[in-house]
């Protein structure tokens, strides 16, 4: 029973963004030191930058951290995906339901999203602070959302 009516696509949409909240942010509000766990790596990284090169190169320890936040998300839903897959059986309760495997995997995705979206929004208050503000803020829109998205590929092909 397929159909491409607007309505479909919009419930597909709820679906995915239903998923998000639920894998997201209650899990989010439930244990925020998953959120701390996010945002050890990449200020860690800073911290010894800062330490061993005397903040010369702030700002690739800072653009390095950036990146390592949107890396991140996406190589953890390897864990994610396995752990609903193999224990909790929760992909074949979603393949029975009528949602399209892409909107499992978009929902999935955009949820840890969510956790990585207080690091980002440090790092990136920070970065005009530390005089990095990009040239062109579409292109480094658009580099956030390939590495988000093509990190967030290989955690599900992995």
């Amino acid at each position: 029973m397929k159909s491409s009516s607007p309505w479909s696509l919009y419930s597909q949409l709820r679906g995915a963004l239903a998923f998000a909240w639920l894998n997201g942010v209650i899990a989010a509000v439930r244990n925020p030191l998953w959120i701390v766990a996010y945002l050890t790596p990449p200020l860690t990284l800073l911290i010894l930058f800062n330490i061993l090169v005397a903040g010369e190169m702030k700002g690739y320890a800072l653009a390095g951290g950036f990146v390592i936040i949107l890396a991140t998300n996406g190589l953890w839903l390897t864990g994610d995906a396995a752990y609903y897959r193999l224990y909790l059986k929760w992909q074949d309760m979603v393949a029975a339901a009528p949602v399209k495997p892409a909107t499992y995997m978009f929902g999935l995705a955009l949820s840890g999203l969510f956790f990585a979206t207080p690091g980002m929004l440090v790092f990136v208050a920070v970065m005009p602070m530390q005089g990095l503000i990009p040239s062109n803020p579409l292109v480094f829109a658009l580099a956030c959302i390939l590495i988000w998205s093509s990190s967030t590929s290989l955690g599900f092909i992995i």
